[in-house]
């Protein structure tokens, strides 16, 4: 279900590596004060509750474990590889720390996907009109296969991967899929240059 569904909108799979770690968010956290946790998560429960954002039961410890021994698995993979190599990992970043060249590129890709004709068939999904309908159909027709099950991680993993994928064969995107630090932003969301309203940013509150 998971590859037949994506394979309907991606169309073809070619190896790439795409990762961030939490090691680089730490690492940016000692250089930039604008990247560290909000004021109030300063308490230890609360801290570690940082590394729980995808469930907000899984203690910190945990996440760790399961990060080392990822990690581990993936070198190994690396290195048994003879087409995957670490010099062609990729690496996502936080919106705000893409360059607004890089914000313009993936807005531009984005927009692209927006003009480009459906692939799904009309007749079982007459309201998708182009690729980025594609995604949103895909991702609506299995939310509850998707949501609440063992299935959530990979699946959205390889989801978003499916968009990176197509952003870059048929929209030429050279990048990769930003994300938003919540934390980061949370003291004033629409400082974050995500939703500044500028024209490298995806919008504002939606005042005039």
């Amino acid at each position: 279900m998971l590859s037949e569904s994506i394979m309907d909108i991606q169309g073809t799979v070619i190896c790439t590596g795409a990762r961030h770690t939490h090691q680089e968010t730490r690492d940016k956290e000692k250089t930039d004060p604008h990247a560290r946790a909000h004021p109030k998560q300063k308490n230890a429960s609360v801290q570690g509750s940082r590394r729980r954002g995808l469930t907000g039961l899984v203690a910190a410890d945990a996440v760790n474990d399961l990060e080392t021994k990822g990690r581990a698995a993936l070198d190994a993979v690396i290195e048994s590889s003879t087409t995957c190599s670490k010099d062609k990992l990729k690496v996502r970043r936080e919106w705000g720390d893409i360059s607004t060249t890089e914000r313009k590129a993936y807005l531009d890709g984005v927009l692209c996907l927006l003009n480009t004709p459906s692939k799904l068939d009309p007749a079982r999904y007459p309201g998708a009109k182009n690729r980025y309908d594609d995604f949103v159909v895909v991702h609506m027709n299995q939310t509850l296969s998707i949501h609440g099950t063992g299935n959530f991680l990979v699946w959205h993993r390889y989801y978003v991967w499916a968009w990176e994928n197509v952003m870059r064969t048929e929209c030429g995107y050279e990048g990769t899929q930003p994300y938003w630090d919540y934390g980061r932003w949370a003291e004033d969301p629409l400082s974050s240059p995500l939703f500044d309203g500028s024209e490298t940013s995806l919008g504002g509150n939606g005042a005039p």
